[in-house]
This record gives C-alpha cells, sequence and structure tokens, in this order.
C-alpha cells in the first residue's frame, strides 16, 4: 500500500459574484512578513513557507477567492508594498479591465494557483477570467522576482492588448510546473532524476494576444517579455504580441522547460540587442508550433521535441512589412494614450541601427533611452496635436540632430554639451494647427544620437 498525499475538499460555500469595482483607487499597502520570517524566493512572486515549504505568492492589496464574475474596470492599483489585485484560486469568469498597476512591490495582477495542477472538477478550477486593456508598470520595486502578470494553473485565461514593463524580471509569466508534465522519456532526455516525477495539469486553452511587452530584465537574468512554464493540457495561443527592450538580455519569446501546446504566430521581436527572439532549450518542451514571427535578429534555439518551427522573418533596419506593421498598431491598450511619450513607446518608429539601454540611472524619462551611432538613423513619431517637444540626453559625445516636421526640413539642433544633461527639450514646436503631425528626428553627426521620449501639446 502506498501512500502518496492526502487532498482536503473544502466545505461547499457560496462563492461571491457578480460585483464590479470601477474608477477606485487602492493604494499604500504593507508586508512585514519579509521582515519577521525572511524571503524565500522561488519564482515569479511564487516563495516558499519558511515553516511548511509549501508554495505561497506574496498577498495582493485586492484578493479574489472563488469568486465568479467580478470585473475591476478602470481602478488604479499604486503605491503598494504588495501584489496589485490577486484572482485567486478557483476565481472563474472574472475580469481586469482598463486599470492602471504601477509601484508595486510584488506582482502586478495575478491569477490562479501553482499548487493545484491535479483539480478535475471544473467547479474547482481556475478559469475562464481576462486581463485586458491594461497598463501594468513598475512591478517587483521590492521583490525583483516578481512579474507584470502571473497566471498559475489556469484555464481559458486571456491576457490581451495590455501594456506591460519597467520589469525586474519578466514580463508575464504563464503557467508552472516545469517538466512535471511531460513524459518520463523526455524528462530522461533532458537529464532529469529517474524514476521521473510525472503528472497531469488542468491547465490550457489560454491565449495571450496583442500585448506590448517592454523594458522587462531590469535586475534578473532568465527570463524575458512573455515566459511560460510547465505542460499545457489543451492548445493555447500566443499571437500578436509585440515584444522588446531587455535590459540585461533576454529570451523574447521563453517557452521553458515543459511548455507544451503553444501555438506562437505572428509576434513581433525587436529591439533585444544579442539576446535570442525564440528559446526552446530543452527536450521537454514539446509539440508546440512556431510561425509567421518577425523580429529584427535572427538568434534563436531550438532544441524541443516534436516542433512545427519556422524561422521568422528578420528585418533588421525598423523598416517592418505591412503584416509587422499592423502588428505594431494593433498591439497594447484601447485608451487614451499620455502625452509623455517614453523611447519604449509604439508610437515611435525607429529607422536604421538601434539599440535600447535601460536602468541607467541618469535620470532618462522611465530610466531609460534608444541609442544609435549610424549617422541617420532616425526616429519618427505621427501625433495629434498643437506641438511637440522632443526629449534627448546632451552630452561631450553627442552632435548635431537633424528634424523634419510634416515633411518640410527645421535647422538642425544640436545635443552636443560639456555636461551630462537629461530629459533635455531640444526641439519644441506651439502653436500648429490642430490635427495629425509628423515629426522626425535623426542623427548627423557626434558618437551617439539618444531618444529619450517626445511631449505631445495640446
Amino acid at each position: 500500500m502506498l501512500v502518496d498525499g492526502v487532498t482536503v475538499i473544502p466545505d461547499v460555500v457560496n462563492p461571491v459574484h457578480d460585483i464590479t469595482f470601477s474608477g477606485i483607487t487602492f493604494a499604500y499597502t504593507t508586508w512585514n512578513a519579509p521582515t519577521a520570517e525572511g524571503y524565500v524566493d522561488n519564482q515569479a512572486g511564487v516563495l516558499w513557507d519558511p515553516t511548511t515549504r509549501s508554495p505561497i505568492r506574496i498577498p495582493a492589496a485586492v484578493q479574489v477567492h472563488r469568486g465568479q464574475r467580478i470585473t475591476f474596470s478602470d481602478d488604479t492599483i499604486r503605491n503598494l508594498g504588495t501584489s496589485g489585485i490577486d484572482l485567486a484560486d478557483q476565481t472563474q469568469d472574472s475580469t481586469v479591465y482598463r486599470s492602471t498597476v504601477t509601484d508595486t512591490s510584488g506582482i502586478g495582477v495575478a491569477v490562479g494557483e501553482v499548487d493545484d495542477y491535479y483539480q478535475t472538477q471544473t467547479a474547482l478550477m481556475t478559469s475562464g477570467n481576462t486581463v485586458s486593456d491594461n497598463t501594468i508598470q513598475f512591478v517587483g520595486q521590492e521583490f525583483a522576482d516578481a512579474v507584470g502578470v502571473l497566471v498559475g494553473h489556469s484555464r481559458n485565461t486571456t491576457l490581451s492588448h495590455n501594456d506591460i514593463g519597467y520589469t525586474p524580471y519578466s514580463g508575464v509569466s504563464i503557467g508552472w510546473g516545469w517538466g512535471w508534465a511531460s513524459s518520463c522519456d523526455l524528462q530522461a532526455k533532458q537529464g532529469l532524476p529517474q524514476p521521473c516525477a510525472h503528472g497531469s495539469t488542468y491547465t490550457g486553452g489560454n491565449h495571450v494576444v496583442g500585448n506590448h511587452v517592454h523594458s522587462v530584465m531590469g535586475e534578473l537574468n532568465d527570463g524575458g517579455p512573455i515566459y511560460t512554464l510547465g505542460g499545457q493540457a489543451s492548445q493555447s495561443e500566443f499571437t500578436g504580441n509585440v515584444l522588446g527592450e531587455c535590459i540585461n538580455g533576454c529570451n523574447a519569446i521563453y517557452h521553458d522547460e515543459g511548455s507544451s501546446l503553444w501555438y506562437t504566430h505572428d509576434n513581433v521581436v525587436k529591439s533585444i540587442g544579442g539576446s535570442l527572439w525564440l528559446n526552446l532549450w530543452t527536450p521537454t518542451i514539446h509539440d508546440d508550433t512556431i510561425q509567421n514571427d518577425f523580429t529584427d535578429t535572427d538568434h534563436y534555439n531550438n532544441n524541443g521535441t516534436d516542433i512545427t518551427f519556422q524561422p521568422s522573418t528578420v528585418v533588421p533596419d525598423g523598416n517592418w512589412p505591412p503584416a509587422a506593421q499592423a502588428i505594431i498598431d494593433a498591439a497594447g491598450p484601447d485608451t487614451p494614450k499620455p502625452a509623455l511619450v517614453d523611447d519604449d513607446d509604439l508610437r515611435i518608429a525607429y529607422h536604421g541601427s538601434w539599440s535600447s539601454s535601460g536602468s541607467r540611472n541618469y535620470g532618462d524619462l522611465d530610466n531609460g533611452v534608444h541609442y544609435s551611432q549610424q549617422d541617420g538613423a532616425s526616429a519618427t513619431i505621427t501625433f495629434q496635436g498643437t506641438g511637440i517637444s522632443f526629449l534627448t540626453e546632451t552630452n561631450s559625445d553627442e552632435g548635431k540632430i537633424g528634424v523634419t516636421l510634416d515633411g518640410t526640413a527645421e535647422p538642425a539642433v544640436d545635443a552636443n554639451t560639456a555636461q551630462r544633461g537629461a530629459q533635455q527639450k531640444v526641439f519644441t514646436v506651439k502653436g500648429l494647427p490642430s490635427g495629425s503631425h509628423t515629426l522626425t528626428v535623426s542623427k548627423i553627426d557626434g558618437t551617439y544620437f539618444l531618444v529619450d521620449g517626445f511631449e505631445l501639446i495640446g
């Protein structure tokens, strides 16, 4: 007789249901457990309980347990010593929509658990939840392993058209369990101990669609804009995402250990330097389909099993073909755009040879810039308004900048100064007719040309 464990089935409860929280600000929570007990990191804001050694998570400012049809819309979640919103165990058909999550010590938004893979009863699964059209930035300000969005074991979860950025680790982490759901044969090929630990999962049918994930990996390594882990029980889709700006290097599309049954297609990967646009590093990654992606690098790794793979269309100079540009135009939230445009904003089109640099601590807008050493490299923004300012860094290794407004050349401006200056408005125009305008700035000379952002007027 073998005893593998015991599962306690809770008493039947009447779940909270059909509640909307709209236009509310949640702020100023705290969490003292790490001070008293230590912070025993596992991954992505999931910890080991110091006493029981079971997985726990950073608590959230707002936690929903077993909820049904709970909606958070147009809310602001900020300045937290915890995570933001947690759609926790068995929460179903609930939504986080058109909200802003910023300056959290932990995760931005969490969905599902990491220890209920064994569920077979539909009523006890986390399922049918949606996180869409949100701006989730500057998470993990205290606990650097945190991510913008964490999805544990969950069925039919949709992450769509979010803007997720400025994270110390990955932007999105979806799935759990490493190679647990992979066969013992595949685990042996990876070199995992035998006899193997093998089981099932109810995770599957998830959709990661149209997100803009950028400026990630500010402190840690071995992650990426969107990271998947563990097996899917049914096909999940990864499409229409725009991924870029990995500060300390990354794997842009990172299907990690055990990832299976992902249909990954029609994504755009840009501004990741020498990083990999795709990483399938080990045989327990299996039965995935990768096709029709656009990248500005040809670096990838495919050691998976039974992978249907098509190399990406490589576009090194920012002249994206219409299909890729349509993905870029559609990504991110369908909400009013801010007047302060950071260098990572999708409204900016970069042409020529460009790199990004984040976590510089030089006073940049959102602590990062795009830069080029190629004369003639340019950045273009089309905007609505009556004026605009161009923000750059001035320094002794920078030079003259060409300016074109609505197709007409303006006098060049100069970014060459004896001392470094951050967020310098070297070009400003006001009093334009209200409507659509296009501004292009380009490198004329000097060693470096930096784009820190733009400020729209009117």
